[in-house]
């Protein structure tokens, strides 16, 4: 059939008038093309009528109210100061002599240095008796033997032992001989000098007496200061409380005030922030009302194009159905076959259009 890929006819596009036949197909063919695939419509491209948004700006920042500086309270300053006491501080009328014993009194060194030469000389024969016994029993073959122990046991360590403990008798016996003898001496210088103390103590406390007596005095005054001042201190103490009751609450009224001040900047910066929400959210919605009605007009446009050319297309085809039944009667003029051959052709675009 000379139908092309739309469904239109293009079997008397050869060139002059279109034959009835080829009318009525051409109508129907071209009608039923726009209602399966409709032409794309030539319609103006959207452009918003608003390209920004509403912008806002950043809320002012909240600025705390300073409360005012606190005095400082000066330091109380305590008169610390004491008259200085000059002691009296007697003078002995001698100076006390010092007995020096033998070596300074140390009779620890004495007996060490009495005790030290045998210590060594018993040590050098040990260690001499030591080397012959091993010497002996070694090239006997009886190094380390019971023998050689009971040898070195009986000939060389009792003996040591014992020659270590006389020298040490004789040395502590010649210390203590020195050290009583010393002892005397010391007990008779004491006597000496203790009778030239006594005299010496009986005038100081003359003299001390008499001191004790004027510092008594001079606490008492002291003491009446010091009295004085430590109520003065109290009375100050208590000005400074006072002034710090005062300063505290002067901050506390502040901070209230301040509070306030805040709660309702909290209250203003959030009324701001939902108006400029609901801002963007109705320019938001203009937007897309103002696109969906664009829409909704290029679809109303495309239908009205499609429409009329269908309108087109059918008006073409029943002009040409009349003809085209004519024609396949013969020319018959009876009204009865006129209107057969009708109803034919509009059976036929019926039936064509449901398909």
């Amino acid at each position: 059939m000379p139908y092309n890929a739309q469904g239109q006819w293009i079997g008397g596009s050869g060139g002059g008038l279109l034959g009835p036949e080829d009318a009525v197909k051409m109508g129907l063919g071209g009608a039923g093309g726009l209602i399966g695939s409709p032409q794309a419509v030539n319609y103006p491209a959207y452009v918003p009528s608003q390209t920004q948004g509403p912008s806002q700006g950043n809320f002012i920042n909240y600025t705390p109210n300073q409360p005012m500086a606190q005095i400082q309270a000066p330091n109380y300053q305590l008169n610390s100061t004491k008259p200085n006491w000059q002691s009296f501080t007697p003078t002995k009328l001698g100076a006390t002599p010092s007995y020096e014993g033998l070596m300074g009194g140390d009779y620890n060194a004495l007996q060490t240095a009495l005790q030290t030469p045998g210590a060594i000389a018993a040590r050098q024969a040990y260690d001499q008796g030591q080397t012959n016994l091993t010497n002996t029993m070694g090239g006997r073959g009886l190094y380390g033997s019971s023998i050689m122990s009971n040898q070195a046991r009986n000939a060389l360590e009792q003996p040591y032992m014992d020659a270590l403990a006389t020298n040490a008798a004789q040395a502590a016996a010649q210390r203590y001989q020195q050290q009583a003898a010393d002892l005397q001496n010391k007990n008779t210088f004491g006597m000496k000098v203790y009778g030239q103390q006594m005299g010496q103590n009986t005038a100081q406390q003359g003299l001390m007496a008499t001191q004790n007596t004027a510092q008594n005095t001079q606490a008492t005054d002291l003491y009446k200061a010091q009295l004085a001042q430590e109520q003065n201190r109290n009375t100050y103490a208590m000005d400074a409380a006072k002034l710090g009751m005062t300063q505290n609450q002067n901050v506390y009224n502040a901070s209230v005030a301040d509070a306030a001040r805040q709660q309702d900047y909290s209250k203003e910066a959030l009324t701001y922030q939902n108006q400029g929400n609901e801002a963007q959210r109705a320019w938001q919605n203009a937007q897309d009302l103002e696109k969906f009605q664009y829409q909704l007009a290029t679809g109303t446009y495309g239908n009205q194009q499609n429409t009329q050319a269908i309108n087109q297309y059918l008006a073409l085809a029943g002009l040409g159905a009349p003809l085209a039944a004519a024609n396949q009667t013969n020319a018959t003029n009876s009204q009865a076959g006129w209107l057969g051959l009708a109803g034919a052709g509009l059976g036929l675009l019926g039936n064509y259009i449901s398909s």
